[in-house]
């Protein structure tokens, strides 16, 4: 199975959940992480830079947007996310 999961507000619990989330699902899924940097997280494709205290909700919407828009980007070489972060593949290889 293959998943692009977006980190949702930066302002928000989302980059927590995601991180613990990822943690069980690693072994069970192929993912990619997108969102922005600055957020606690390592992202695998990062849609731009959240400022650290950052309390935009104008630009954390605009971050959140971008991520939901590159995680349902495809790719028709690969048939899936076009952004492919190769630490990903050592663990879960096909």
């Amino acid at each position: 199975m293959r998943l692009a999961i977006t980190l949702g507000d930066p302002r928000g619990i989302g980059p927590e959940v995601c991180a613990k989330a990822l943690a069980a699902l690693r072994a069970q899924a192929e993912w990619v992480l997108v969102g922005p940097t600055g957020c606690g997280v390592e992202v695998h494709h990062a849609v731009g830079d959240w400022p650290a205290g950052g309390t935009d909700a104008a630009h954390a919407g605009q971050l959140a947007g971008r991520a939901i828009e590159q995680a349902v980007a495809k790719d028709p070489r690969m048939g899936a996310f076009s952004h492919r972060h190769p630490s990903l593949y050592a663990s879960n290889a096909a």
